[in-house]
């Protein structure tokens, strides 16, 4: 039975999780709570765990901090972080320290309990099943860097395992290997390095090759081939070397965080243009495998929000792909899904038009947008705009901006400094008392209420 610890400074929240969630079912059981990271992370060493859920924003430790701990401590321990938010620069950094998953806690307002322990129990079962297959031969190893192209002698054929997606006929260059990672360079960031590399770089990581023999290398190729085969139809491995590695990581998350709003679109849905544009996007970007399973999270989670009828998770699982190829094929084919259900009622055009609308609506929010302005823009009229927006959706074009607005002005409350008028002007009033009035029918207390119960949440913790 997998034992797990809940970590989470909201009381309600963490008390809802542990005794509404169906654990036994699972074959999970509760062993420890805390409301910050500190107080998890000694729960953590008092208690024998296997699985730790920790929300990311929390006071005097937060999720992340308490992930970097636990990462050092008890490498072998599961982590699923919850988020409040659609965070996707924590959420990324979350992955990246060894998260398995994210669950959005709006799964869990709308009590969707067993699809989300179903997906954890999924995930780490399949873990513990890649994880048996492929040992890394030794951390002194794992953590060295780059062998690239070159003249020089060749390892024989018998060191290139029976990989998928690697040719037995392929050599390995020995000769200009043996570069160590550099002070300050973390494996973290080298990993991102390769991902985006040039097509003339053979890699192995080794630290003093010398010190090992074939069978070493053989295991060693095994651990991290997958990482280097996922898009290449041949198994080509290929790599970056060191320099310049920083350079292209500062440009890489900036894209990072691009590709992620693109996908929020989901214009390309419908729009065929769109489509090849995002593909092509992600392809030039070489992601890694765990990159490509939260895009295709998101895409889901995004229908989900915003419209009622989405194809089920149990048609389509992201997480059984294991190359490129099996990641387009999976994502085209939700696609297709998306467009039959959607095209049971409307014509492909009308329904890209409403997905355009949805944009719209979405980055101009801060506006004072009106469903006149929003049909107009994508050729329809307001009265059928209106009517196909809440077929799609449930919610009529006010209710729609009203949610989005609200959303954001929650987020902004809760996490800056900002004036209440300056904050209700982002959201698209120009009247402080309105908003204030609209802030209170739809969340039930005024903002200043909303924004003292998040400070004095924190001065809790923190005093």
């Amino acid at each position: 039975m997998l034992r797990v610890v809940i970590v989470e400074d909201d009381q309600l929240v963490r008390k809802g999780i542990i005794s509404a969630m169906p654990w036994e079912d699972f074959n999970m059981k509760i062993v420890g709570e805390a409301s910050n990271g500190k107080k998890g992370l000694e729960v953590l060493k008092e208690t024998a765990s296997d699985l730790l859920i920790t929300d990311l924003n929390m006071p005097v430790m937060s999720g992340l901090e308490l992930m970097r701990e636990v990462k050092k401590d008890f490498p072998d321990l599961h982590v699923v972080v919850l988020t409040l938010h659609q965070d996707f620069e924590a959420i990324q950094e979350a992955l990246r320290l060894g998260a398995l998953d994210y669950i959005a806690k709006v799964e869990l307002e709308e009590n969707k309990f067993e699809p989300v322990l179903q997906r954890i129990a999924s995930i780490i079962e399949t873990k513990k099943f890649t994880s048996s297959e492929e040992k890394a031969p030794s951390l002194e190893i794992a953590e060295s860097l780059v062998l690239y192209k070159g003249e020089g002698e060749q390892f024989s054929e018998s060191v290139i395992p029976d990989l998928h997606g690697v040719q037995k006929t392929q050599k390995l260059n020995k000769r200009t290997l043996l570069i160590p990672l550099q002070k300050g360079v973390s494996k973290e960031e080298v990993l991102a390095g390769w991902e985006y590399a040039g097509e003339n770089y053979w890699i192995l990581h080794t630290y003093r090759m010398e010190a090992y023999d074939e069978t070493d290398i053989y295991y060693l190729l095994r651990s991290y081939a997958p990482v280097f085969t996922f898009y290449e139809k041949k198994g080509e491995l290929v790599s970056l070397p060191l320099a310049g590695i920083h350079e292209e990581l500062n440009t890489t998350l900036d894209n990072y965080s691009a590709l992620f709003e693109r996908v929020r679109r989901l214009t390309w849905i419908f729009d065929e243009e769109a489509f090849h544009d995002l593909i092509d996007a992600v392809y030039r970007w070489r992601l890694t495998k765990e990159d490509l399973v939260t895009l295709a999270r998101e895409v889901r989670k995004e229908l989900r929000d915003r419209f009622i009828h989405v194809p089920s998770q149990e048609e389509a699982n992201i997480d059984d792909v294991t190359s490129w190829q099996e990641w387009l094929q999976f994502i085209t084919d939700y696609r297709l899904r998306m467009q039959r259900q959607q095209q049971k009622n409307y014509s492909q055009e009308v329904l890209a038009s409403v997905y355009k609308a949805i944009h719209q609506m979405e980055t101009r929010y801060d506006e004072s947008l009106t469903a006149d302005q929003v049909a107009n823009d994508v050729n329809m009229s307001k009265s059928y705009f209106n009517r196909c927006l809440k077929d799609m959706t449930e919610l009529t074009f006010h209710q729609y901006m009203m949610r989005l607005r609200m959303n954001k002005a929650q987020e902004m409350l809760a996490l800056t400094n900002l004036p209440i008028l300056r904050i209700a002007e982002k959201c698209g009033y120009i009247d402080e008392k309105y908003f204030s009035k609209n802030f209170k029918k739809y969340v039930g207390i005024l903002p200043s209420e909303f924004r003292k119960r998040q400070s004095s949440k924190n001065d809790f913790y923190t005093g």
